[in-house]
């Protein structure tokens, strides 16, 4: 089975392992919301060392994960300055515990996933495709505030059917290149 970790970045993302079985057909293998500190409202963050720990958790159970997925970030009208740089620390963080598994990390626009894979941009409308896509899964994404874990499946199934054949990231695209300046690793 074909698997491929996700992440919808944010306090109120997911992290979730989707696969692609005989038949292609799409299952959700784990799930788990994204780790946040306790706080007051505008201090909470995400709990780096428990996203850590759940991302090499979740990535590798059962033969681990061919490859992951990140929501790309972008500035959104009309946020703040702090609250910007906060989603921005908190995509870095998610992006730096996937490299830690060692597998390909594609980031992807929302505007592009969600077209792909005909996701409304409303946060029901998302569990209502995810419920659509991934039917022994309803449970999952039952109440409004799991919208972040039915992105995240969908962002993963977008993975694994189209973003697969996606080039490899810009990472290991500059360490090739970096290889390639230096003459080698040896």
């Amino acid at each position: 089975m074909v698997r491929c970790l996700a992440i919808d970045p944010g306090l109120t993302g997911a992290i979730v392992v989707v696969g692609l079985g005989a038949g292609r057909v799409p299952t959700l293998l784990a799930a788990a919301r994204m780790p946040v500190r306790p706080g007051a409202a505008k201090r909470r963050r995400v709990d780096v060392s428990q996203l850590l720990r759940t991302v090499r958790d979740l990535g590798a159970a059962d033969g681990g994960v061919g490859m992951a997925i990140l929501e790309m970030p972008s500035a959104m009208p009309r946020q703040g300055v702090s609250s910007s740089f906060g989603f921005g620390w908190t995509c870095g963080a998610c992006e730096a515990a996937i490299l830690s598994l060692g597998v390909p990390v594609e980031l992807v626009a929302p505007v592009v996933w969600k077209r792909a894979m005909r996701c409304p941009a409303d946060k029901g409308g998302a569990r209502a495709r995810a419920s659509e896509m991934f039917p022994s899964s309803v449970d999952a994404w039952s109440m409004a505030k799991d919208d972040g874990l039915a992105e995240a499946a969908l962002l993963g199934l977008y993975g694994l059917t189209i973003g697969w054949r996606l080039p490899l990231s810009r990472v290991e695209v500059e360490v090739e290149v970096e290889v390639e300046r230096e003459g080698g690793l040896f």
